[in-house]
């Protein structure tokens, strides 16, 4: 069977691609695996065509299958309790299934399960039930070193701008547009539809060029985050990181610039005034 037509769609990924076919060819599936790597490139829409295939359904019907369940945090949570794990992933687990399809959890927004909530899944992976897998959705890091040597890493890199681009104009977006923000997006379709959403294309443009250049920062910072929410500020701080690094030569300077962004960061999601945080930042910069 050709199990990569289960990936058509999903680019920049050929290495994940091509080792979640060998797996699907080899029908001995693995009972835990991490995919690991920035948001917006690929990482849930691989993890959904994945479990279809191991569920052997069409990947179209993959959100109505009962052998797929999809955890991930819900609005206004900050992180995926113990509660979830016990209530809905290791029931999910002892259903009954048929002697083909595989049962898939993935849970997105891993990173989010605090460290009680991993090891509640700890006997699920060293005694998996039968035909069973777990997809985490995180950066490597998030997750626990027990959790980590139990399941297979498969890697996703950020996309080319010109994917990046390309993906925009299939959903949609204006190809001037497209080709604007996909140089902003550092690889993410997730945070180049954040820039388009809250028309941050050209603050941002702006924003980072004044923080390289050392003069304007806080009228250019304070612009775009006075416009969001304490939790997109935050994440914003997120997407100028690396603008900011890869405009900047001199590895002491981005060193520091990339500091002084986090801590903004910190700042913000320690509810300080976002003008006041903007000062201090500016200030900061003048000093560099």
């Amino acid at each position: 069977m050709n199990w990569r037509k289960y990936f058509e769609g999903v680019v920049g990924q050929s290495k994940a691609l091509d080792f979640l076919s060998r797996i699907l060819e080899s029908d001995r599936p693995f009972h835990g695996y991490i995919f690991s790597g920035p948001d917006g490139v690929g990482r849930f829409t691989t993890a959904t065509r994945f479990a279809a295939a191991l569920a052997r359904i069409p990947y179209e019907k993959w959100d109505s299958c009962h052998h797929i369940l999809t955890i991930g945090l819900e609005k206004e949570q900050s992180s995926i309790g113990i509660d979830r794990i016990r209530n809905e992933l290791i029931p999910f687990f002892h259903l009954r299934t048929d002697t083909t399809a595989y049962r898939t959890a993935i849970i997105k927004d891993s990173e989010a399960m605090p460290e009680e909530a991993q090891n509640a899944l700890l006997k699920t992976l060293e005694e998996p039930p039968l035909r069973s897998s777990i997809i985490f959705i995180a950066s490597r890091a998030a997750l626990l070193p027990t959790i980590v040597s139990r399941s297979v890493i498969v890697r996703f890199n950020p996309l080319s701008q010109t994917d990046v681009e390309k993906l925009l104009i299939e959903s949609g977006i204006d190809s001037k547009k497209a080709a604007e923000v996909s140089v902003l997006s550092s690889g993410s379709v997730k945070t180049a539809l954040f820039l388009i959403e809250h028309d941050l294309i050209e603050t941002t443009q702006k924003c980072a060029n004044s923080i390289v250049e050392g003069y304007g920062s806080f009228e250019a910072i304070y612009e775009a985050l006075s416009s969001l929410s304490r939790p997109s500020a935050a994440k914003y701080c997120d997407i100028l990181l690396p603008i900011v690094a890869s405009k900047t030569q001199d590895s002491i300077r981005r060193y520091k610039l990339c500091s002084h962004i986090i801590e903004l960061k910190r700042a913000i999601e320690a509810n300080a005034n976002i003008r006041l945080a903007s000062l201090a930042f500016s200030t900061y910069l003048e000093k560099i």
